[in-house]
């Protein structure tokens, strides 16, 4: 069942592609396709996607109590000053040996290829124009999008600190993503 399951989410994205689906699918805008392989072997197929920044904001001088959680969302993976486009692109991710954390990022766009280090996006990326007093911690990397049924799907690709561990299950562990 997993090799037609394989087969079918390997084809997927080229006829939503020919049927007109990375610009309309279901009345709605979307930005393309991404295919996320998980480590169980299993694939899921998100439209509309796109990669959720999660931060913590505060005063330097308050209290962690007083800290909010936000997020800022983009189609471009920030890794500290860089930027890199995925449309078009591979990400695969390299987990350390029997860990959640990522350890190398394997990026290959449409002009380039290249292995990376998940550093986390420059505090100037999360909050542009925030003056020195600022504390910006970041503390993942989500992937969301909605499936084909509709169904909203989260998946946690990089945690940027040890108070957020990303799932270490197989079936929501993600290995590799193809953004259409």
């Amino acid at each position: 069942m997993k090799t037609l399951a394989g087969r079918i989410g390997k084809l997927l994205p080229a006829l939503l592609l020919a049927l007109g689906g990375a610009t309309h699918l279901s009345g709605q805008e979307t930005t393309g396709v991404a295919t996320v392989y998980l480590a169980d072997g299993s694939t899921v197929l998100l439209r509309n996607w796109s990669l959720s920044y999660e931060f913590t904001v505060r005063g330097k001088t308050a209290p962690m109590a007083q800290a909010r959680g936000e997020s800022r969302s983009s189609q471009e993976l920030w890794l500290d000053k860089d930027v890199f486009p995925l449309a078009g692109s591979r990400l695969e991710l390299l987990y350390k040996k029997q860990s959640p954390f990522v350890d190398k990022l394997a990026y290959q766009g449409r002009d380039r290829k290249k292995d990376l280090k998940p550093k986390p996006p420059h505090r100037d990326r999360l909050v542009p124009d925030a003056d020195g007093d600022l504390l910006v911690v970041p503390q993942s990397l989500d992937l969301k999008g909605e499936t084909l049924t509709g169904t909203k799907r989260s998946f946690c690709l990089l945690s940027y600190t040890v108070l957020v561990v990303c799932f270490s299950e197989p079936s929501q562990q993600v290995v590799k993503v193809e953004f259409q």
